[in-house]
C-alpha cells in the first residue's frame, strides 16, 4: 500500500496505479571493425610501433549497482521520481512508505503518466517497467540498490527503453551502468543538446580495440549504402562501409553501447557494427537515422510492434586534422547557439532532407551549428525517439566533408523492439515506391513527372519565395529532372512546388492536393491562383 504525497512532502493512505513503455536505440561508431583471422597482422602493427601484441578483449561485466559505496541506512530516505527521460516533470516519494519497487512505480504512475496509466498498466514491474536512476542503474530492490538520499530517479514504462534525461547543456557525468575499462579508467557522458538529444561520450573505446576493429575491416570496405533497401551511388554519401558482426572489439563495443543506454543487451535489437572510411572530401549529407514509412510498414514506434532505430552511438576510431565532423543542423539548445541563421525555415517539415547550400553552410566553422568533432576513441550518443517513441525530425544530423586527413568511424545502431527484416524494404527499386499512403497524418505521396519539354528543376517552396524573388531563398532543390522523367516522394497538403528551366524561367507551380501522378506541363502559376 503506497501513501500519497503532497508538495510539503507529507503522505497519505492511496494505492498506486501501474504503466510502462519501450524505447529504440540506434547507435553511430565511427571507426573500422576487425574480424577473426587478423590478430597476427593487429599484433605486427603494434610491435612496429613498440607496443606490446594485443591482449585478449577484456570480457563484458555484468553492472548492475553501485561500485564502492557502502551500503547506507535507507529507511529516511526520498527520491524526485521522474517520467523516462524528462527531468522537467516529478513526483518526489519517501522510500519508508512502500513494500518495494513495484509499490512505489504504481503509486508514482498516475502524476507521471496521466489517469489513465494505472488501468493501461504502463507501470506494473512484471510487465516490464522499471526505476533506473539518473547515473543509470536499475533499481530491483529498494534495500540493497539504493546509495544517495535524495536522488533523482526515472519511471521507464511499459515497451520502452531507458533514456537520460533532459538535463542541463553542459552537464558532465559518469554513467555507472558502464564497467571501468581495464586500465580503471571511466566512459564518461556530457549534455551538449537537449532538443534533440545529444551527448558526447568521452573515452568509448579502448587503443586495443580501436586498432583491431580498423585492421579487421581495412581491406573490406565497399562503397557505403543509403536506405532501408541499401541503395549505392547515391551522392548523398560517398564514404565506404564494412560489416563487423564476428571480431571480439566489434562485439565489445556493441555491448558498451547497450551499457551506455542503461538497457539491457539483446542482440534483436542491434545488428552489425557498421565500420566507415571518409577520405579527402567524402560526407554524409544531414539525414536521421530512423526511417520512414517508405523505408518499411512497421516504422512507427508508437503502435503495436512499431520499429526503428531508437539511438546511435557514433564512434570515432581516428582524429582527423581537418573537417569531418559530425553536424545537427536542428540544434538550437547548444550552448554556443546565439540565434544564427542554420536553415530555411521550413526544413524541419522535410525530415531527412536539407537544402545543399544549408547542409554546406551548417558544416563552415563559422555557422553556430552543433558540431562534434572526431577525436579517437570518442563517439557521440544521440536518440532518433522522443521518449514516448515518436520519431524526432531534430535528430537530423551529417557527416560534414574531411578537408584533410583520413576519417574511420563506427556506428552502432540500437533499436526500440527487435529489427525490421530487409525483407520488409518498401524503398527498393520501384519509381513509385513514394506514391503510397502516408503514416503520419496529413501526409501522402506523389509522383512528378517532366511530361513538358524542357529539362526541369524541381523545388520545394516553403512559403517564402514568389516568383519575383531573387535567388533561391526559400527553394529547396530536389535536383533536375530530364522530359519523360519520373520522381516519387511523399509530401502534406498545401505544399507547394516549382519546376523551372536552368534560365529560371518558372514552368510549373503546383499546391500539394492528390495522390499519385503530377503531370508538370498541366500546372502553372496562373492555374494555381
Amino acid at each position: 500500500m503506497a501513501k500519497n504525497v503532497d508538495s510539503s512532502g507529507k503522505t497519505e493512505g492511496r494505492k498506486g496505479s501501474s504503466s510502462s513503455v519501450m524505447w529504440g536505440v540506434s547507435v553511430l561508431v565511427l571507426g573500422v571493425a576487425l574480424g577473426y583471422g587478423m590478430r597476427p597482422h593487429v599484433d605486427a602493427a603494434m610491435r612496429s610501433v613498440g607496443a606490446p601484441p594485443i591482449e585478449e578483449i577484456a570480457p563484458h561485466v555484468e553492472h548492475t549497482s553501485y561500485e564502492s559505496e557502502a551500503q547506507a541506512d535507507v529507511s529516511t530516505f526520498c527520491f524526485r521520481v521522474h517520467p523516462n527521460g524528462d527531468a522537467t516533470k516529478t513526483s518526489k516519494v519517501c522510500l519508508n512508505k512502500f513494500d518495494d519497487v513495484d509499490d512505489l512505480m504504481n503509486f508514482c504512475c498516475e502524476p507521471l503518466f496521466g489517469p489513465d496509466a494505472a488501468k493501461d498498466g504502463v507501470c506494473e514491474g512484471p510487465k516490464g517497467a522499471r526505476l533506473v536512476t539518473e547515473r543509470g542503474i536499475r533499481i530491483k530492490d529498494l534495500a540493497t540498490d539504493v546509495r544517495v538520499n535524495d536522488e533523482d530517479v526515472y519511471l521507464v514504462p511499459v515497451g520502452r527503453l531507458f533514456m537520460w534525461p533532459n538535463k542541463l547543456v553542459g552537464r558532465k557525468f559518469v554513467p555507472l551502468s558502464v564497467p571501468a575499462h581495464p586500465d580503471g579508467s571511466r566512459v564518461s557522458l556530457k549534455t551538449l543538446s537537449t532538443s534533440p538529444r545529444v551527448l558526447s561520450v568521452e573515452n568509448f573505446a579502448t587503443d586495443k580495440e580501436i586498432l583491431e576493429i580498423i585492421e579487421t575491416n581495412r581491406n573490406r570496405v565497399t562503397p557505403s549504402e543509403v536506405g532501408f533497401a541499401g541503395k549505392t551511388g547515391d551522392p548523398t554519401r560517398n564514404s565506404s562501409t564494412a560489416w563487423d558482426s564476428r571480431s571480439p572489439a566489434a562485439r565489445a563495443l556493441q555491448r558498451r553501447a547497450f551499457d551506455l543506454l542503461a538497457i539491457d543487451y539483446d542482440r534483436n535489437l542491434a545488428g552489425a557494427v557498421q565500420v566507415l572510411r571518409y577520405k579527402n572530401t567524402e560526407w554524409y549529407k544531414p539525414h536521421t537515422d530512423y526511417f520512414d514509412k517508405n523505408g518499411f510498414a512497421r516504422s512507427d514506434p508508437t503502435v503495436k510492434n512499431g520499429t526503428n532505430r531508437y539511438a546511435t552511438v557514433f564512434l570515432y576510431l581516428s582524429d582527423v586534422e581537418e573537417g569531418g565532423t559530425t553536424v545537427f543542423p536542428h540544434s538550437t539548445s547548444h550552448d554556443y547557439y546565439k540565434g544564427g541563421y542554420l536553415t530555411h525555415k521550413g526544413t524541419i517539415k522535410t525530415p531527412s532532407y536539407i537544402a545543399n547550400k544549408d547542409a554546406a553552410w551548417v558544416c563552415n566553422e563559422t555557422s553556430e551549428a552543433l558540431r562534434v568533432s572526431a577525436k579517437r576513441g570518442n563517439a557521440v550518443l544521440f536518440y532518433s525517439q522522443h521518449p514516448d517513441g515518436r520519431l524526432d525530425p531534430y535528430s537530423l544530423h551529417g557527416g560534414c566533408p574531411v578537408v584533410k586527413g583520413i576519417k574511420w568511424s563506427a556506428n552502432i545502431w540500437i533499436w526500440n523492439r527487435p529489427m525490421a527484416s530487409k525483407d520488409e524494404a518498401l524503398d527498393g527499386d520501384d519509381d513509385d515506391a513514394g506514391a503510397k499512403k502516408g503514416n503520419r497524418k496529413g501526409e501522402f505521396g506523389v509522383v512528378f513527372v517532366n511530361d513538358s519539354s524542357d529539362r526541369l528543376e524541381l523545388f520545394w517552396n516553403d512559403g517564402s519565395w514568389n516568383p519575383t524573388s531573387s535567388g533561391n531563398d526559400g527553394l529547396t532543390s530536389f535536383g533536375f529532372m530530364e522530359t519523360g522523367e519520373r520522381k516519387s516522394m511523399n509530401t502534406f497538403k498545401d505544399h507547394t512546388f516549382v519546376g523551372r528551366t536552368a534560365s529560371g524561367e518558372v514552368k510549373f507551380w503546383w499546391n500539394a492536393r492528390d495522390i499519385g501522378d503530377v503531370e508538370m506541363s498541366k500546372y502553372t502559376l496562373e492555374s494555381s491562383n
